[in-house]
């Protein structure tokens, strides 16, 4: 079984002041095996909105909410966020518990090289045309990696990571048409 995620990110981002910055992303995207046509139970619609403040020359705090599927039970939450910043700005660290940590470099003003651990947590619904059945898969992970942020000018940049996976688990929700008790709920196997 390979899995497959597609997904297509925009953003903006908007300075109300020279210490405030509203930034957005949207990223829609399909999760699936591609064993079937795509349909709407394999589409997930995403996004953020963070606020951000310069609090001193080399501060930044960071606000806001962020939709996707880490957590289990809910696909918004809020998340709190600090970054520092070298003196020469060149080096920054960004800590956003628990979610992500990054250490960044600017090579120059193109180019940021980073290093960078975060989580991450998907679902895909997976169908088997064999036994005419589906299911819900859903992957937490933790993973390190690196990357590299061009900025082709200030509107428009290309990002590419590469990395591996720590940390695993997967969680497998069967549709049960026949349940014995109408009240019971599917089955969720964990491994």
């Amino acid at each position: 079984l390979t899995l497959h995620k597609i997904t297509l990110g925009a953003g903006f981002g908007e300075f109300f002041s020279d210490d405030w910055l509203l930034t957005g992303k949207f990223t829609p995207g399909a999760l699936s095996d591609l064993n079937q046509p795509l349909n709407h139970e394999q589409m997930e619609y995403f996004g953020q909105l963070i606020l951000a403040h310069q609090y001193t020359e080399n501060v930044q705090l960071l606000t806001g909410a962020v939709s996707d599927r880490l957590f289990e039970g809910t696909s918004v939450y809020p998340v709190l966020a600090l970054r520092f910043q070298s003196t020469d700005r060149r080096w920054h660290v960004k800590l956003t518990p628990p979610v992500d940590a990054r250490l960044g470099y600017e090579a120059d003003s193109q180019n940021q090289i980073y290093l960078k651990f975060w989580q991450t947590g998907d679902r895909y619904r997976i169908l088997f045309k064999e036994a005419d059945a589906s299911f819900n898969l859903r992957i937490e992970e933790r993973r390190i990696g690196a990357g590299l942020l061009h900025r082709f000018d200030e509107h428009f940049n290309f990002s590419f990571e590469f990395g591996t996976t720590l940390l695993s688990r997967f969680e497998f929700e069967i549709d049960a048409p026949e349940l014995p008790d109408e009240d019971a709920d599917p089955t969720v196997y964990s491994y």
